[in-house]
This record gives C-alpha cells, structure tokens and sequence, in this order.
C-alpha cells in the first residue's frame, strides 16, 4: 500500500517529493513509536485478537485514503500516522504470532513464502487499489475494502489459539530465529 500511496501523492503533486518525504518521516517515525508500544501490547493480549483488531482498523484508514482522493496531500501528517499505526500493529502481532507458531526450520520457508507473496502483493494491490479508485466510484471501493477485510479475519479464525501463549516479545530473538 505504500507504493500506492507514494506513486499517488507524487502523481497528484506533479512530481514534487516533498510530501513523499514528509510522508515517509512520519511513517518512520510511527513505525518505530508505534511497533515498540504495540510489541508491550502484544506480550499482554492474544496475538490472533490482535491481528483481527489490525485488519478491522485497516478498513476505515484505506477507505479515507480512498475518499480523500486528490485532497490527500492536505492530509498527509495524519494519513500517514493512520496508516503507519495500523500498519505497527499489524505486523507486530503478525510477527510475535508467527514466532509463537512457526518453530525452527519451518520460520526460514514461512520466511520464503512470505517474501514472496508479500513482493507479488506488493506489485497487484498498487495496480488493483489504483485502477479501482480511477474507475469506481467510493461506495464500490468500500464494499471491495469491507470484503477484503472480512475475509483476511475470517482467515485468523483457522489459526489454532492452543500454541498461542502470552509469552515475553523478544524483537531480538525474533530476528535471530529468522536469519539464522
């Protein structure tokens, strides 16, 4: 989605990278604030719950993205700190989950496969979101968002809650089992 936004922003600016800077400063920003919060959260409250919660969140955020239209440049402070905080949940709960349930060899293939479908969805979802936006109106948009989401939490619910357990986030021991 950030390719999206960004290829956005600069094709409604006419080039200009300042809100593509602006932009990316406060998604780091976010990003950091945000996943060192949200990693405390996470060691407190069922990783599963909380990726269910990241995708709802994300439902408003993409249809304000999408409502905004061209206006977005007059709100990209607080697009990005939308954006970049559900982002922070998301993937602090996905990782911690993934961690929990994906146990020695098995992380370096869910590593894989990961990596790969997030590239292709990375490359489809820009393309998809875009060409929606520039051909439907904001109601078709929404009911594509809602059923996305809806789908991606009816998927958590195949997720088994039994290997899931409140155990201390370790963000290091985390990347060391990824890469090892």
């Amino acid at each position: 989605m950030n390719t999206f936004l960004v290829a956005h922003i600069l094709n409604i600016s006419a080039g200009n990278f300042h809100g593509v800077a602006l932009y990316y400063v406060i998604a780091y920003l976010t990003m950091i604030v945000f996943y060192s919060l949200f990693s405390f959260v996470a060691t407190k409250i069922n990783k599963t719950t909380l990726v269910r919660i990241a995708v709802i969140c994300y439902a408003p955020v993409l249809i304000a993205i999408a409502a905004l239209g061209s206006n977005i440049v007059n709100y990209l402070v607080l697009i990005s700190l939308l954006y970049n905080t559900v982002n922070a949940l998301y993937y602090v709960s996905l990782n911690s989950m993934s961690n929990e349930v994906i146990k020695g060899k098995k992380m370096q293939t869910y590593n894989t496969y990961s990596s790969v479908v997030g590239s292709l969805t990375s490359i489809l979802i820009p393309i998809i979101f875009g060409r929606i936006i520039d051909t439907s109106s904001l109601n078709v948009i929404s009911i594509f968002v809602v059923i996305v989401c809806l789908l991606e939490v009816a998927a958590t619910f195949v997720i088994e809650k039994t290997h899931l357990s409140h155990n201390k986030f370790d963000l290091v021991g985390y990347y060391k089992t990824c890469y090892k």
